[in-house]
């Protein structure tokens, strides 16, 4: 595994302004999945079908795909769907007419309440690659904190170069997508990925919840990544999803499902971390031999902490606003990727934890629970590095993709 930070020159931020168009932004609607910030990776060789969740009464519906470059659309025609008891949605399964292009595709499901659109749903490979590139973006704060279009423009860059020159076969964006979750600041965020030409995937981060206190992440949920498990009580960790590309596994989960009224990060919870350890597990004895975690806040110290304060022992998330030992589960969970489970000894196959939150770039190594507090580091962080998949996790986090945020 090869690791670099790049950075925006001047030339190419100069090219880009805040002042982005909201045509055609619109909410997400009542298709749950696949998402614009959570789509289906699909390979004309070795994955044809995909599964489609809608908040819908009807259970017949017609499905169709358009190409976001060339504009060909491909009707799959008509698919027959079934209620699921879990998430309370129809659920219907989709399978890739032979003559589909690869491409990034824009999908349309149309029901008898009429047709749902969701952009950049859909992406075909003509195969998953062996040795294939993602690129992370972090922290963006979109709005700066004033509901609006405030740092667009750096955004708008980074995408324009991630389609001119890096090209690689997704995107995954870590948290403070916005800088106060608000509507006018999501709708902005999302005008910037709808230009990006390859899939993107998204968790959200504590920025994307400030004002949400009591409703976690409505906007999110609104724009951007609407909850697959109905609401109620199961929905409170309905953020937390993974993916396949190839015989790779991601899982992606929210850091901080609800936060305190100084918007602190909550941190990993014990239902997340058993839900995390199954699904891995499970990904394993398919087949996926490597797997890769991202979400917001990191799981050991940022370089900050005060050995001092038995509260900042561990992790970022802010314990003191949280009962006693919270924070103990990212021990369980540094355990848990060094193979030390008995029962998910699988864990040993998580190659790295990608994060952002800290404004920081940092590469920890060898992590165990005697050195969880100071563990050791790269030097140069933001230089090339080949990383090792027969070493232990290591611990990825990246400086914000803002340059005007400190």
């Amino acid at each position: 595994m090869e690791t670099v930070v790049k950075r925006l020159t001047e030339a190419e931020r100069a090219k880009t302004t805040d002042d982005i168009s909201l045509d055609g932004v619109s909410p997400a609607g009542r298709i749950r999945y696949p998402a614009v910030g959570c789509p289906a990776l699909l390979s004309k060789v070795e994955k044809r079908s995909f599964d489609i969740y809608v908040d819908t009464g009807d259970n017949t519906w017609t499905v169709t795909m358009r190409n976001i470059k060339t504009g060909i659309e491909y009707n799959i025609g008509t698919v027959h769907a079934n209620y699921d008891d879990v998430s309370g949605l129809y659920h219907g399964l989709v399978v890739l007419p032979l003559g589909v292009q690869p491409g990034l595709y824009d999908l349309f499901v149309t029901t008898v309440e009429g047709t749902c659109k969701v952009p950049h749903a859909v992406q075909v490979y003509q195969r998953f690659k062996d040795y294939f590139r993602f690129v992370q973006l972090t922290d963006t704060h979109i709005g700066e904190g004033w509901g609006d279009n405030t740092n667009v423009g750096d955004l708008w860059a980074l995408i324009n170069r991630i389609n001119r020159l890096e090209k690689p076969e997704f995107v995954v964006i870590t948290g403070d997508l916005t800088d106060s979750g608000q509507e006018e600041e999501t709708k902005y965020f999302k005008a910037c990925i709808l230009k990006l030409e390859v899939p993107v995937f998204l968790t959200p981060g504590n920025h994307d919840n400030y004002l949400d206190v009591g409703t976690p992440f409505t906007d999110y949920r609104e724009w951007l990544n609407p909850p697959v498990l109905s609401p109620g009580e199961d929905q409170k960790y309905c953020d937390d999803y993974s993916f396949d590309y190839g015989n790779y596994h991601f899982i992606v989960f929210n850091s901080g499902d609800s936060y305190g009224p100084t918007h602190q990060v909550e941190g990993l919870t014990w239902i997340q971390l058993c839900w995390m350890k199954q699904d891995q597990k499970n990904a394993y004895s398919n087949g996926k031999t490597h797997t890769f975690i991202f979400t917001h806040a990191p799981s050991v110290p940022d370089g900050k902490r005060d050995e001092n304060d038995p509260l900042s022992d561990f992790s970022h998330y802010s314990a003191t606003n949280y009962p006693p030992g919270y924070y103990d589960y990212d021990a369980a969970f540094v355990s848990w990727l060094n193979g030390e489970d008995p029962n998910y000894p699988e864990g040993q196959y998580v190659e790295a934890v990608i994060v952002g939150h800290t404004h920081q770039n940092h590469i920890w190594y060898g992590v165990d629970l005697t050195n969880i507090k100071k563990p050791k580091e790269k030097d140069n962080p933001t230089g090339r590095h080949i990383l090792s998949f027969s070493d232990s996790a290591f611990y990825i986090e990246t400086i914000t993709s803002c340059k005007k945020y400190p």
